[in-house]
């Protein structure tokens, strides 16, 4: 016995099998009593439990966070409809404006035509077109008043 135990000295075997001993039952520990006997242990019911609670828990934010992003989606989407809806009437307005200035052109033009028409017919002419506009409006004027 004596030659294996200074085998043993001589070899540094002793010491390497007792931290060999120590590890296995450190990790050990670990497993049932957290590590040498300090702390939570990883493997109990109650780690487990804990484990779940908080799971359950960040589920939880996780969901509450999904759907105030979906009612933040619903509000954006509605905005969306509603300037998509101004924009079709401000377009709709712009076209408008654009016709009646093309229109405003289109009669602005027209009256210098009738205004230089004016101009070139004999005052005379003019005159003689007063009377017989005049005598026409007697005409019917009389027409009415006889008529009623």
């Amino acid at each position: 016995m004596k030659k294996v135990c200074e085998k043993f000295k001589s070899t540094n075997v002793l010491t390497r099998v007792c931290l060999a001993l120590i590890a296995v039952m450190a990790v050990s520990g670990c497993a049932t009593n957290g590590f040498l006997g300090f702390g939570d242990p990883l493997t109990t019911s109650s780690y487990v439990d804990g484990a779940l609670a908080e799971s359950a828990v960040r589920i939880d934010a996780t969901e509450q966070e999904t759907e105030r992003i979906a009612r933040e989606f619903a509000v954006i989407k509605t905005d969306i409809e509603a300037l998509n809806t101004l924009k079709n009437e401000i377009e709709n307005i712009v076209a408008t404006m654009e016709r009646n200035q093309k229109e405003t052109v289109a009669l602005q033009k027209l009256a210098a035509r009738v205004g230089e028409r004016l101009e070139e017919m004999p005052t005379e002419m003019l005159r003689q077109l007063v009377q017989a506009l005049q005598t026409y409006l007697e005409m019917i004027e009389s027409e009415g008043t006889s008529g009623s």
